[in-house]
């Protein structure tokens, strides 16, 4: 195995942990300066980047000037670079997540920061809240990455929802709710959930990113294992 990236600090940091985990691996470091000698990985970045620009100008389009350091930044290079594995078909005519699944994703799409309905997780579970509203307001993020859940961002924090509802013309746009969401791709509470916190599923092995990870003890902790179970 090849592992090849350009000389940023925080992309060699991953390359040198992933070339230890797997171990008899070969490292590729290009030229300092020559963005070209990147090859398919410089070109993969400045197609995210165009993806980026385009979900941007429509955007701002709707809801006016979005700070370049506002938190809906990172969940559109989350969305954008999952939009282009998912729906961008190659040369034999297939999508990268098709190539690696198996199977074409016919998850529902939403304009990236557009204001929809979601379901509440928490009152679809409890049949004794019945009577309580079971719609609430959010701006549509993305899919999530390990279901078919979507990913809707509140002032409370990131929910996953299984159902969602487009609003009608005219309510579709709201600046306000854009930039008020709270948290990262990689740091986000489900208040609309019974656990505290949640991240993506890999990386639920992080202590910093997933507070109830407990140290584990006994004569296997710390040993490889080829399957992990994980609530």
């Amino acid at each position: 195995i090849i592992l090849k990236c350009d000389g940023e600090g925080a992309i060699s940091n991953v390359r040198d942990a992933f070339g230890r985990y797997l171990g008899h691996i070969t490292l590729d470091n290009p030229p300092i300066g020559d963005k070209p000698a990147n090859g398919a990985a410089e070109e993969a970045g400045k197609t995210i980047r165009d993806i980026m620009k385009v979900y941007k100008v429509q955007l701002e389009d709707n809801v006016g000037t979005i700070d370049p350091h506002a938190v809906i930044m990172l969940w559109m290079a989350r969305w954008a670079a999952m939009a282009y594995n998912r729906y961008q078909q190659g040369q034999d005519g297939t999508t990268p997540f098709q190539r690696q699944t198996g199977r074409v994703c016919r998850s529902e799409v939403v304009p990236f920061g557009e204001t929809i309905l979601y379901r509440m997780p928490e009152v679809a579970r409890d049949r004794h809240q019945a009577l309580e509203e079971r719609w609430a307001k959010g701006v549509w993020l993305g899919h999530a990455r390990h279901s078919s859940e979507m990913l809707v961002g509140t002032e409370k924090g990131i929910v996953k929802a299984w159902a969602i509802r487009r609003m009608a013309d005219g309510q579709q746009e709201d600046g306000d709710m854009v930039r008020n969401i709270k948290g990262s791709p990689t740091n986000w509470k489900l208040d609309a959930s019974e656990d505290r916190q949640l991240v993506e599923m890999e990386d639920r092995n992080v202590p910093a990113l997933n507070p109830d990870l407990e140290n584990p003890v006994g004569r296997r902790a710390g040993e490889k294992r080829s399957l992990y179970l994980s609530r």
